[in-house]
C-alpha cells in the first residue's frame, strides 16, 4: 500500500461509496479504508449474490448501494477491507492497522469520515448472559452467515432496528415469541406529519406489519424487557408494560421462555476518530446525540477533513447517500477547482433533498429515544460497563461523592476504561448523568478521545523481523 493518496475515505458504507463515485467521476484517485470483510456497510451486509434472491434489491437505499458497489468495482477503486484507522495527527496523516501488515502511516490531501454508527442500550439485570445480544449483532449474524442466533427469539427495544430484525428472522424461517416496542403506537403515527414525502417508507412499514401479523407476531407497544435469567445461558426473560412516563408498571410483569433475546435502543454516531483529529462536535438529541459539526459542504471544523453519513447525525440510508455525494462533489471542487454549472445545480438538488431526510432522521431519533424514567428504573445491581463489570450502584455512589461528570465518574469507577473504550457504556452513562438530580445541571459532555481510537494488537506496533512479512 502506497503512503500517499489524494483522498482517503474512512468507511465503505453508503456515504463512503457515494462520495467515492462522485470523486471518480471527476478523476480524483480515492482510497477507501473499511474494517468490515466486505464493502457496503451494515445495510449491504448480505452478500450481493444472495441479496437478489431474498428481495433485498427492492428497497431504495439498498438497491442504490448495490449499484454503487458495482460501479466502484468497475472503476477499480482502491478498497482496503478488514483495515481500520486507529488515529491521526490531525494534519492529513492517519495510522492504519490491518492483520496483513504492521501499523502504517498514510497521508492524503483530503479525508472523509464516513464511519457509521453503533447501537445503544437500556441495561437490565441479565443483559450480559450468553443468548442475549444486540439487534444489530443478530442481523450481522443472519445477513453475514445465514445463521439464526436461536430458533425462537424475543425481540425488544425502540426505533426501527427491532422491526428490521424481525423481518430477517422470519425470512430465515425463525420464530418470534414476542416483539416488544418501547414507544407508544401514536408515536409511530407521527410519520404521517411528514407525508407525502415519506409515503414510500410508510407503505414499507405497513407491508412489514402485515407480514408480521400473517406470521402470528403481534407487536406489543409500551413494553420492555426488565430482566433476563438463566444458568450460564439465557432461559427466560421478564417483560413489563410501561406507563406514560416510560417507567415499568408494577404488576404487569410476564415471564417469557426463550433461548434467544435481541435488544436495541437506537443508534449513536461513531465520531471518536473525528474528535481525535480535533473536529468540533455538538450534542443534538434529534440527530442521535454527539455528532460532528459540518458546513453545507460536509467539511468539519478542521480544513480538509469532511464527514458524511451517521457521524453527522442518524437519519437512515438515503441521508448517507446524499451527504456522501455532496461531500464527494465538495472535495472534488476543492481539489480540481470550480465545479461545472451542471454539478452546481446537482448540489442544490442534493441539499434540498437532504433537508427532507434530516426531518425523517429527527423522527427516527425521537422514536428510539428512551425517556428519563427508563434510566431511572434500572436496578442498582445492573452492570453498566460490561468490560470492567461496573454496576449502577458504584456509579450512583460516585455521583453521591461529587463525581458528577463523565470524565470524573470514569476516573472514580473505571467505567469506560475497558476494551470497547466506552463505546457501549458511555452513551448509557451520559443518560444516567443527565437524569440524575446531582449531575444533570452540568449538561452533556463526552469522554475524551486519544489514539488509538480502536484496540490495536501489540504485534502491530512492532517492526517486522528480517525476512518475515
Amino acid at each position: 500500500m502506497s503512503t500517499k493518496a489524494r483522498v482517503i475515505i474512512v468507511g465503505a458504507g453508503l456515504a463512503g461509496m457515494a462520495a467515492a463515485r462522485s470523486l471518480t467521476e471527476h478523476d480524483v484517485k480515492v482510497r477507501i479504508i473499511d474494517e468490515n470483510p466486505h464493502p457496503g456497510g451494515q445495510l449491504l451486509r448480505t452478500i450481493p449474490a444472495a441479496s437478489r434472491s431474498t428481495g433485498l434489491t427492492r428497497e431504495g437505499p439498498k438497491r442504490r448501494g448495490l449499484a454503487l458497489l458495482s460501479r466502484l468495482k468497475s472503476r477499480r477503486v482502491e478498497i482496503h477491507s478488514q483495515t481500520q484507522v486507529v488515529g491521526s495527527d490531525g494534519a492529513g496523516r492517519v495510522w492504519v492497522d490491518s492483520p496483513r501488515a504492521p501499523l502504517q502511516e498514510l497521508s492524503a490531501d483530503r479525508i472523509l469520515l464516513a464511519s457509521g454508527a453503533r447501537e445503544t442500550f437500556l441495561p437490565f439485570p441479565g443483559w450480559t448472559l450468553p443468548g442475549v445480544l444486540s439487534t444489530g449483532g443478530a442481523q450481522l449474524l443472519i445477513k453475514g452467515s445465514g445463521v439464526l442466533p436461536a430458533p425462537e427469539m424475543v425481540i425488544a427495544g425502540s426505533g426501527p432496528l427491532p422491526l428490521a430484525l424481525a423481518r430477517e428472522v422470519l425470512k430465515y424461517k425463525g420464530r418470534i415469541t414476542a416483539l416488544l416496542d418501547e414507544s407508544r403506537l401514536v408515536d409511530s403515527l407521527e410519520l404521517l406529519k411528514l407525508l407525502p414525502r415519506q409515503l414510500p417508507r410508510l407503505l414499507q412499514g405497513i407491508r412489514l406489519q402485515g407480514r408480521l401479523l400473517r406470521a402470528g407476531v403481534l407487536t406489543r407497544h409500551q413494553s420492555r424487557i426488565i430482566e433476563a435469567r438463566g444458568d450460564e445461558q439465557l432461559a427466560e426473560c421478564t417483560m413489563a408494560g410501561l406507563d406514560s412516563s416510560g417507567a415499568p408498571v408494577p404488576g404487569s410483569e410476564r415471564t417469557l421462555r426463550t433461548p434467544g433475546l435481541a435488544v436495541g435502543c437506537g443508534l449513536v454516531p461513531n465520531i471518536e476518530l473525528g474528535r481525535e483529529m480535533g473536529c468540533r462536535a455538538g450534542y443534538n438529541q434529534n440527530k442521535g446525540g454527539w455528532v460532528l459539526l459540518v458546513s453545507e459542504s460536509q467539511e468539519t471544523s478542521i480544513s480538509g477533513i469532511y464527514a458524511a453519513g451517521e457521524p453527522t447525525g442518524i437519519a437512515g440510508g438515503n441521508k448517507a447517500l446524499l451527504e456522501g455525494e455532496i461531500a464527494g462533489l465538495a472535495i472534488a471542487s476543492s481539489l480540481k477547482g470550480r465545479l461545472s454549472r451542471k454539478d452546481r445545480r446537482r448540489l442544490a438538488r442534493l441539499r434540498k433533498r437532504l433537508k427532507q431526510e434530516l426531518d425523517f432522521g429527527a423522527f427516527l431519533c425521537r422514536l428510539a429515544r428512551i425517556p428519563a424514567a427508563g434510566y431511572a428504573s434500572i436496578p442498582k445491581e445492573t452492570i453498566i460497563c460490561r468490560c470492567e463489570q461496573i454496576r449502577l450502584a458504584e456509579i450512583l455512589e460516585s455521583i453521591h461523592l461529587g463525581f458528577s461528570t463523565m470524565a470524573s465518574v470514569k476516573k472514580a469507577t473505571r467505567c469506560g476504561m475497558g476494551r470497547c473504550q466506552g463505546r457501549t457504556c458511555a452513551p448509557i452513562l451520559q443518560e444516567i448523568l443527565m437524569t440524575h438530580p446531582d449531575a444533570a445541571s452540568n449538561g452533556p459532555a463526552p469522554l475524551s478521545v486519544r489514539s488509538p481510537v480502536k484496540p490495536v494488537a501489540l504485534e502491530s506496533l512492532l517492526e517486522p523481523k528480517e525476512g518475515v512479512r
